[in-house]
């Protein structure tokens, strides 16, 4: 074993996990909405953007968007895939000012809806991820899926087309009754 990364095996969190963690953060929907916006405020972007669709109040839509810097395919696996990270001991802290404290805020997303939609650009790139817990058995470790960004249909794509860097969440299926 002279190989350094045999030296270390890290923890995965099972999607069973996952649900016991995020089963009681959130008292209803809308403290899992605040939670994501909260999210990019922490991101350090200068405006955050709602949208709710409630024609349907069982099967809602909601949209949540940022016109921050956006995350790289490193910000994605480093920083939001790791669940409990604590983003105010690390250089992301925007002047002690960080509003999130336990690094879960992304088990929002889930508390939501079993499928959501990742949307992120940055200077560089443009990526568009899912995850979508009905396929996930209680031991899987769950996993963002990349797929083409001509398969989300976003609601106010005017506004997200003119952010010419950010992050959006898109969720489905949101029961707010």
């Amino acid at each position: 074993m002279n190989n350094v990364a045999e030296q270390k095996i890290p923890f995965n969190f099972t999607y069973y996990a996952m649900k016991l963690l995020g089963k009681n953060l959130y008292s209803n929907p809308w403290t899992a909405i605040s939670e994501i916006v909260a999210n990019g405020i922490d991101s350090g972007a200068p405006n955050v953007y709602v949208l709710v669709d409630m024609r349907n109040k069982a099967h809602s839509i909601v949209e949540i968007f940022d016109d921050g810097s956006g995350m790289s395919y490193d910000d994605l696996c480093n920083k939001y895939t790791l669940i409990g990270r604590n983003k105010r001991e690390t250089l992301d802290n925007i002047e002690g000012k960080t509003l999130g404290r336990k690094g879960i805020g992304k088990l929002a997303a889930l508390y939501l809806s079993p499928q959501y939609y990742l949307t992120t650009k940055t200077k560089n790139e443009k990526s568009c991820w899912t995850v979508n817990t009905t396929l996930f058995s209680d031991n899987d470790v769950p996993t963002m899926n990349k797929i083409a960004g001509e398969e989300l249909f976003v609601i106010a794509k005017d506004k997200w087309d003119s952010c010419s860097t950010g992050t959006m969440i898109h969720l489905s299926n949101v029961n707010l009754t």
